[in-house]
């Protein structure tokens, strides 16, 4: 008797999600155990963030068990500001300068959405992140590209909200940014060193 009460009710709270538009609240905080990068080399960034997304108002929708969409999810903040007030934090918590003058962190947001999956007994908001990074020289020469794609995936959940989906867009967020920072090449070009040489000193 309890699995089909504990479906009935889920299918009920689902059902009975909100109509009205709500609002993700995407941002990320470093891990106090971020390693800071302590390198003679170190230069100085400028980090842009630009919204590329075909649909830039809205980072999702809210739907009911049926998969139709009832409503908007808006994010807090501007998604561009939201993305660059983290990628400042992560790259001030690794010890690197953030002014004009050096190197450019160009940052370019090509999909930033989550949906919703469910079955019988659950449901899980699904967020997916894609971004692709260029790190341009002081005169503003190519010295780097990475192209991201990362998933957040926030389960079980019981309503389609705004809230929900925010803790799906940030974990999306904070992997993308961990796939980043852990990739030696992006690191070197920070520092003005090779791979190679950078492996060689550790």
């Amino acid at each position: 008797m309890k699995p089909f009460y504990y479906i009935a009710c889920t299918s009920l709270i689902l059902c009975s999600c909100a109509v009205k538009n709500d609002y993700a609240d995407v941002n990320h905080k470093p891990s106090k155990t971020t390693q800071v990068i302590d390198h003679p080399g170190k230069k100085p960034i400028l980090i842009e963030v630009k919204d590329e997304r075909e649909e830039k108002e809205t980072v999702g929708y809210i739907q009911n068990s049926l998969g139709m969409k009832t409503a908007k999810i808006f994010p807090k903040e501007e998604l561009s500001a939201s993305l660059l007030k983290a990628m400042q934090d992560e790259m001030i918590a690794k010890g690197f300068i953030i002014t004009e003058g050096g190197l450019k962190l160009l940052v370019t947001i090509d999909k930033c959405y989550v949906d919703y999956e469910s079955n019988l007994f659950a449901a899980k908001s699904v967020a997916d992140l894609q971004m692709n990074i260029h790190v341009l020289s002081e005169d503003g020469d190519p010295l780097y590209f990475k192209k991201i794609n990362t998933k957040g995936i926030q389960s079980p959940i019981f309503l389609y909200s705004g809230k929900n989906a925010a803790k799906a867009l940030n974990k999306a967020l904070k992997s993308a940014l961990s796939d980043l920072t852990l990739d030696q090449y992006f690191i070197s070009c920070l520092v003005g060193e090779t791979p190679t040489e950078m492996i060689a000193q550790d």
